[in-house]
């Protein structure tokens, strides 16, 4: 959480005025652990890994779109996503399937969802849905966002699009 907060995205949000939330994802700050233990402890409830951290984005979202309507202190109109390196994947995903993320962007994704097919890669294999580059890759997820913005790697151009 720490390095989130202290991450060049976190410190351009802040420089536009933004407020900046880094929610403990399942299987990340108090619940880390290995990633293959919480993808094991997912798929022994019928659920990989990956939708249940998109779970956990989207009710973030709902959180602060609660939070609006109890005090003016959040624009509804500017919420976004950003994901750094595979949770860019969330990011992208939980702002597809949510219409009331303005925009969302990543840092050190991938271009293509083929690229993390890699012989020994840095997360667990479990942590993306079964079959999933069958179904859908970056570029169809970001036709499902627009026109809303999406950008990579630079949060500034994604706040400037939002003001």
């Amino acid at each position: 959480k720490a390095s989130a907060l202290d991450s060049p995205e976190a410190a351009a949000a802040r420089a536009h005025g933004c407020a900046v939330l880094v929610p403990d994802l399942r299987g990340t700050g108090e619940s880390a652990c290995a990633e293959w233990e919480t993808a094991t402890a997912a798929f022994m409830l019928d659920r990989d890994l990956l939708s249940q951290r998109i779970w956990d984005a989207r009710r973030s979202v709902e959180t602060i779109w609660r939070r609006a309507v109890v005090g003016q202190q959040v624009d509804r109109g500017r919420i976004v996503l950003w994901g750094r390196g595979s949770f860019g994947l969330v990011a992208l995903a939980a702002a597809a399937l949510d219409a009331r993320v303005a925009g969302a962007g990543t840092s050190g994704f991938v271009d293509s969802l083929e690229a993390l097919l890699t012989v020994l890669p840095e997360e667990t294999p479990m942590l993306y849905r079964y079959r999933l580059l069958e179904l859908i890759d970056v570029a169809d997820l970001e036709a499902l966002i627009r026109p809303r913005p999406v950008v990579q790697d630079d949060v500034g151009s994604l706040l400037e699009a939002l003001a």
